[in-house]
């Protein structure tokens, strides 16, 4: 083999087996609930870009000096990156476009142990003029601050009791909440009916991580999604929340498979990642952009989709997203 072109094959060949590593972890999370698998299919998204290096640089050797052997190892990248392709393309492919109805914003925002910038998120919501907030990781001091925004008094009903740590799951909104009850979940979690128009069934909560007790985080998916597929027999449903999850897991697509969709999918967004937010220790140091989507608003096909962003907001290690939602006639 020619030296000069050994780094090629090298670079080539390691970017192929992270390709294939990543594409076939998600497979693979489709059968077992192992912790690592899990752990790599949060990662599932760079697996397109390690089969595109692989294959740029497997052409160059087919190119400049044409070998059997890099011919099948580019098709096989080629293939592992069409995969991958497919896996990622639903992020990219809007739903119907929506008719121009009333419309209902919901925020959901991870306040990471309550040291999250309260005033730029009010802010936001009253920008957007949010129906519903969705608070994770709510602490007493949070709700002080939150409460003395003026647009709090946008905000006259609410559920959840503020707590230290992580378990402050507080739901903030403009219509009456009706039927409430607290659910199965590490972090809590509620499902409501929002006296909106129209009505609709809000399902929400913060789970624990599968990077700790992957078991206790599938009981928390399970939980959510069970009540979830309770309410959507009732009528129109919302998910929302911090569910340490992308759209590449297979508890994430359990969701889907019960008539489901993010909001980021359903617009047509893309990648939208929330999570690392960097701007404070020791986040910047490691991941100077966020590179995974972890929290959600999901929808059921009762609703369109006319907006979906993820915002920045200082002091958490979570962006917060907008979603913006359409009735469908």
């Amino acid at each position: 083999m020619n030296r000069a072109r050994l780094p090629f094959w090298i670079a080539g060949l390691a970017s192929l087996a992270v390709a294939t590593t990543l594409v076939g972890a998600r497979f693979a999370n489709h059968f077992s609930g192992n912790r690592y698998l899990v752990l790599l299919t949060f990662l599932t998204p760079a697996g397109f870009i390690a089969a595109a290096i692989s294959a740029l640089l497997l052409l160059a050797l087919v190119l400049g000096y044409p070998r059997r052997l890099a011919s099948v190892v580019l098709a096989l990248a080629l293939a592992v990156g069409g995969v991958a392709a497919w896996q990622q393309w639903p992020l990219y492919s809007a739903d119907t476009p929506p008719a121009g109805l009333a419309r209902i914003t919901v925020i959901t925002t991870n306040l990471m142990s309550g040291h999250a910038d309260l005033t730029a998120i009010m802010t936001a919501a009253e920008f957007n003029r949010a129906d519903v907030i969705v608070f994770e990781e709510m602490t007493p001091n949070a709700a002080a601050t939150a409460a003395s925004q003026t647009a709090s008094s946008n905000y006259p009903y609410r559920l959840g009791e503020p707590v230290e740590g992580v378990g402050g799951t507080v739901v903030w909104s403009r219509f009456k909440i009706k039927d409430a009850r607290p659910l199965s979940v590490s972090n809590s979690g509620w499902a409501m009916k929002i006296k909106a128009e129209p009505k609709f069934f809000l399902v929400v909560g913060n789970t624990s991580s599968p990077s700790g007790d992957v078991g206790m985080w599938q009981r928390d998916m399970k939980s959510l999604r069970d009540e979830a597929v309770v309410a959507k027999a009732q009528g129109p449903t919302i998910v929302a929340g911090n569910l340490n999850a992308t759209s590449d897991h297979d508890e994430y697509q359990r969701f889907e498979s019960e008539g489901f969709r993010g909001t980021a999918d359903a617009c047509g967004v893309g990648w939208q990642p929330t999570w690392p937010q960097p701007g404070f220790d020791p986040v910047p140091k490691r991941f100077p952009i966020a590179v995974v989507r972890i929290d959600h608003v999901l929808i059921d096909n009762t609703f369109s989709c006319v907006k979906s962003t993820a915002v920045p907001i200082a002091g958490t290690d979570h962006q917060a997203v907008i979603a913006t939602l359409e009735p469908r006639g």
